[in-house]
């Protein structure tokens, strides 16, 4: 613990966090770590263990006074074990002295003890004469020697005052904790004989133990009882088993230092100890009888930590059987006496309207306007008072000027009220046994401004003012002062009662009693109230030798503080007086726990803290003066906002489609290259199926930018959520996203579908062209054009989209919280003013391309597949737009909604992709695995011979049947002469792939195209006259072909005779010929 105190200390000196410590102090060795961090300025709180230390250690409260620790909260441990003394005492009816034992201790408390039911237990004329105490052995802790010599000590003095019993023997009995089972053997030799009466546990771990032994032993005449509460305690207690439990209030020592500690560090402010150094949580008596404190609901609530809805778990994350508290339902008001025209409380009012909305409750808390008399305004007070009561507020904070308003305190907690106050009223306060006053013990403050006054002047004569002489708070004040002259043999003139707002009358008034000429010189007065300081002040201007100190600080005291015109302004902390009500009253109608505490003063100083009030004797800085004058602000406690994020689980679902896809598309690259000399793929044009892999790609890698997001495009201010002037810079990426998406899918359906329209356009230019024994000039670089044209005027709208209008991420409030104002759902998303014109002209130039795909498939549709994919280009276009059809309605109604259109987008771009691939690749795939290169060849074969008697056709209808008649015959021609192809021709091609049956059909095929190539040379040489035109045209042709090396090799072997070259070689070469063009 006390590495780990130094080395918290000394990264607050290097980074300032943490903001603050949270200590016990067990041991020296802590206790010297914590004195160490305090020289480091870290503001250190404690809790628990080190209140009372033995004589061997440091005193805890030395800590507290000289400002090391700023706050202790603990229970009088020693005073625990004198509280369990008596109660044996009472019980085992020891002496007359507790026949009227009732409430424990004073006003200050309102813990009280519960008497058995079945009466007090007689001795029989026995006497109390021997008790024990049990605790661990070997555990370092000096609260059991506490609770043992309060016990013992409590024990010894009322026993000896008594004649008739000797002074009893306390024995304190260490027992190893350990197995159960040894803690019993020696628990039950120990306890043989039943001679002690009383026993007390140091720790409740020992309790089922112990109770255990007296039942093996029989003794059922000793009383037992323990320290600190469990669920095993409060079944003991229920079974009467045990007497009482000691609760040392866990949960504030918990809860206080860490509440005080934030107070702290977001304004400066802390409790001034109490004279002891400690604010009390506990002792805590819990009986037998104390039905409310021992049932089941009541331990669960204290184990899980009294959950506040809409948290209704406990420990362990399960269902908490104490019910949550709602505290949207709690309902705190306040009534005190300041008027609105009274400065001083306007940071009171502040104040608690801050504690309420810390806490998440309802206030009730209205000013007085100025009232005739003070009488009129006690009264309505009182009113207001009762009438909150009877409505059944969960408690009530009061100033008690007056007896009048004391009277309606007493009838509030006739009814059950919690009430505590501040500010006036502390002695009625004591009196009618209220929670706590917060607040300035008065008389002692004007005392402790006395002996300030004299140490920073020289007085020859002094005067209190007091502007209300009714308001007993400044009599308390101004008699303090009289004190601390009478003390200091300073002359004292007494009260001076000026009248409140009237400045002419307040300086005749003053300078009557005081009827002296000059400056004033060793005049001294002490301002009792704050609305007095403004008149004060403007005599001051007329009587400089005048020194003045006044009760409570603000912005016109500061200014008088800096010009020398004050000599000091004593801090009552108006903030906590308003602000501390809140939560302490919250959290004792939710837990029942408070401080046994009465008096709550306050303070501002980090150091050298001791009881009483602050004097502020320079003035503060700027920002701490801005600060008192805006009541500390703290930035609001806004409302949860919905910011509809993409959910998570979505985001990682798009990412591992993009990865599947990813996959696919790279996988079929790698199979192009593997298989880049087979004939499917040599028909198929590798660089245009490389370009669709890509293409696919770039598609569904889209969904990456589409899960970037961000919050709103600009800093918000932290209190009022306006936009300001601050761009946010997380939202630049955000920003190059939105435009990364249209790029991304309108540059993969470009690649995508131009490439395989320049392999249709391509393909088709072939086939027509070896159809009518001509060369249409269509090499891969001349295609090539296209896809880059396509490409190119897609780059030029995207580019200026990008320029002119680029899409941006905006954030939109949606919904407001009702009493705030404040945005609770807000919806971003990618805009701007032109987007739908620019997305429109490339989805345009898409549609164009999808719809001339279309045109070519239908024209290219008798193509063999591994040829031209005709077929299923025309299946992805209608494939595209079912997915359009039934994902862009979706899209449309979930534009808001982000996490669903991001994951219908994403499964939109994915199967678009998906499909687009398996439909070109996987029938190539197919038709490489189970088709031959002469199956293939074939299909080429057919596809020329249907384009071939397609032209035929449109160039001379009447000669068509001739020319059919003709054909079929050489087939018929062909089919014989192939009966007589050597052997050595068949094993050729068996190695080509082919069977045997298929050569009359090639062979036929080669006949034929002999017979065009035949036809087509007579009908160029034919007389019929052609336009000028025309003619010069097909001059061009021939010439361009008669330079065209493939051309010219095809019909060198189609114009041989037939004799010269076998049907299968010339098929072999004119294959292999039309692969490579």
């Amino acid at each position: 613990m006390a590495n780990d105190i130094r080395q918290a200390a000394d990264e607050y000196s290097r980074s300032g966090s943490p903001s603050a410590l949270v200590v016990t102090v067990p041991s020296e060795a802590v206790s010297r770590a914590v004195r160490y961090a305090a020289g480091k300025d870290i503001p250190i709180f404690g809790l628990n263990s080190g209140f009372n230390e033995t004589e061997s250690r440091e005193c805890l409260c030395s800590l507290v006074q000289d400002g090391s620790i700023l706050f202790f909260t603990a229970m009088d441990e020693r005073l625990g074990g004198s509280i369990a003394a008596d109660y044996f005492l009472k019980e085992l009816d020891v002496g007359s002295m507790f026949d009227s034992y009732g409430t424990m201790f004073n006003n200050n408390s309102t813990t009280t003890v519960g008497i058995d039911q079945r009466g007090r237990r007689k001795l029989n004329n026995a006497t109390y004469t021997d008790a024990l105490f049990i605790s661990p052995l070997n555990e370092v802790n000096s609260a059991f020697a506490s609770r043992f010599e309060g016990y013992r000590s409590r024990l010894e003095e009322v026993t000896s005052n008594l004649t008739a019993s000797p002074t009893i023997r306390v024995e304190w009995f260490e027992v190893e904790y350990n197995t159960y089972s040894s803690m019993l053997s020696t628990l039950t030799s120990k306890l043989a004989g039943c001679k002690y009466q009383s026993i007390l546990l140091g720790t409740g771990r020992f309790a089922n133990v112990v109770t255990s032994a007296l039942q093996r032993n029989n003794c059922s005449q000793a009383l037992v009882g323990t320290f600190d509460r469990s669920g095993d305690i409060i079944k003991l207690l229920s079974l009467r088993r045990l007497e009482f439990a000691i609760d040392q209030y866990t949960y504030l020592q918990g809860w206080s230092p860490i509440h005080f500690a934030s107070l702290y560090v977001s304004t400066g402010l802390v409790l001034a100890p109490p004279p002891d150094s400690i604010y009390l949580a506990g002792p805590d008596l819990i009986t037998q009888g104390d039905n409310a404190g021992i049932t089941d609901t009541a331990q669960a609530c204290v184990e899980d930590g009294f959950p506040v809805c809409p948290n209704d778990l406990g420990i362990g994350g399960k269902k908490s059987s104490c019910p949550c508290t709602d505290r949207e339902q709690i309902v705190i008001a306040g009534v005190v006496h300041g008027i609105s025209t009274d400065v001083f409380w306007d940071t009171v009012f502040d104040a608690a309207a801050q504690g309420a909305r810390d806490m998440g409750v309802q206030l009730e808390f209205e000013r007085y306007p100025p009232q005739e008399s003070d009488e009129l305004l006690y009264r309505k007070m009182s009113a207001r008072i009762l009438s909150y009561c009877q409505e059944g507020v969960s408690g009530i904070f009061v100033s008690i000027p007056d007896p009048v308003v004391a009277e309606a305190v007493a009838a509030c907690l006739t009814l059950g009220t919690r009430v505590m106050s501040i500010n006036a009223g502390i002695d009625a306060s004591l009196e009618l046994g209220l929670l706590h006053h917060i607040g300035m013990v008065e008389e002692n403050a004007g005392y402790a401004a006395g002996v300030k006054m004299a140490e920073m002047a020289t007085i020859e004569m002094s005067y209190c003012i007091n502007q209300f002489p009714d308001l007993p708070v400044l009599g308390q004040r101004c008699a303090g002062f009289a004190k601390a002259m009478e003390d200091l043999d300073l002359q004292h003139g007494g009260q001076i009662i000026v009248p409140n707002d009237n400045s002419l009358l307040f300086t005749r008034t003053v300078e009557e009693e005081i009827a002296r000429d000059g400056d004033w010189s060793g005049i001294a007065v002490l301002i009792s109230g704050a609305s007095a300081v403004p008149e004060a002040l403007e005599l001051k201007k007329q009587r400089s030798g005048l020194d003045i100190g006044t009760f409570d600080a603000g912005t016109l005291q500061y200014e008088a503080l800096e010009t020398g015109d004050l000599l000091f302004a004593i801090d009552q902390q108006s903030y906590l007086q308003g602000y501390l009500p809140i939560p302490i009253l919250v959290h004792d109608y939710v837990t029942r726990q408070h401080f046994l505490n009465h008096a709550i003063e306050a303070s501002q100083k980090s150091k050298a803290i001791h009881s009483g009030p602050s004097f502020i004797v320079s003035s503060p800085s700027t920002e701490e003066q801005n600060c008192f004058a805006n009541s500390y602000p703290v930035c609001p406690k806004l409302p949860k906002e919905d910011m509809n994020y993409i959910n998570e689980m979505f985001i990682v679902l798009g990412y591992v489609l993009f990865a599947v896809q990813a996959a696919i598309s790279l996988g079929f690259l790698i199979w192009i290259s593997y298989y880049r000399n087979s004939t499917v793929v040599k028909f198929g044009q590798p660089e245009f199926l490389s370009i669709v892999c890509v293409g696919c790609m770039m598609l569904v890698s889209a969904i990456l930018p589409l899960s970037i997001q961000g919050g709103y495009p600009y800093e918000r201010d932290a209190i009022t959520l306006e936009e300001t002037t601050t761009p946010n810079t997380d939202i630049k990426r955000v920003d190059k996203a939105c435009m990364a998406v249209p790029w991304l899918v309108f540059t993969g359906f470009i690649l995508v579908y131009s490439a395989l329209l320049a392999k249709l356009i391509r393909v088709k230019i072939l086939v027509k062209d070896a159809a009518a024994f001509r060369r249409g000039g269509v090499k891969k670089m001349r295609v090539f054009w296209w896809v880059g044209g396509c490409f190119a005027v897609m780059v030029a709208l995207l580019l200026s989209w990008q320029l002119v209008s680029p899409l941006v991420w905006d954030r939109y409030e949606r919904t407001f919280d009702a009493d705030s104002g404040y945005p609770i759902e807000s919806t971003g998303m990618c805009t701007s003013k032109n987007s739908a014109a620019f997305a429109g002209s490339c989805s345009a130039f898409v549609g164009i391309l999808l719809i001339y795909a279309l045109y070519l498939s239908w024209t290219t549709r008798h193509y063999p597949s591994e040829f031209a994919e005709s077929t299923y280009i025309a299946a992805s276009v209608f494939y595209l737009l079912q997915l359009l059809v039934l994902g862009g309605p979706i899209l449309v109604i979930a534009w808001e909604n982000n996490s669903t259109f991001y994951i219908v987008l994403a499964l939109v771009l994915f199967l678009a992709s998906l499909g687009i691939t398996a439909l070109i690749f996987l029938p190539k795939v197919l038709a490489n695995r189970n088709r031959s290169q002469a199956a293939i060849l074939r299909g080429v074969q057919d596809a020329i011979r249907q384009q071939s008697m397609g032209q035929d056709s449109q160039s001379d209808k009447g000669r068509a049947n001739e020319r059919a008649s003709e054909r079929a015959n050489s087939a018929v021609s062909q089919n014989s002469a192939a009966e007589d192809v050597p052997a050595t021709n068949a094993a050729r091609r068996k190695d080509i792939g082919e069977a045997s049956g298929g050569v009359v059909i090639h062979n036929s095929s080669v006949a034929e195209i002999r017979r065009r190539a035949a036809a087509s040379t007579q009908r160029a040489s034919t007389t019929v006259e052609s336009p000028p035109d025309q003619q010069l045209a097909e001059k061009q042709t021939l010439k361009e072909n008669a330079n065209d090396p493939t051309i010219e090799e095809i019909r060198k072997l189609l114009t041989s005779k037939e004799g010269e070259k076998n049907d299968a070689t010339t098929l072999d070469g004119i294959r292999r010929l039309l692969s490579m063009s």
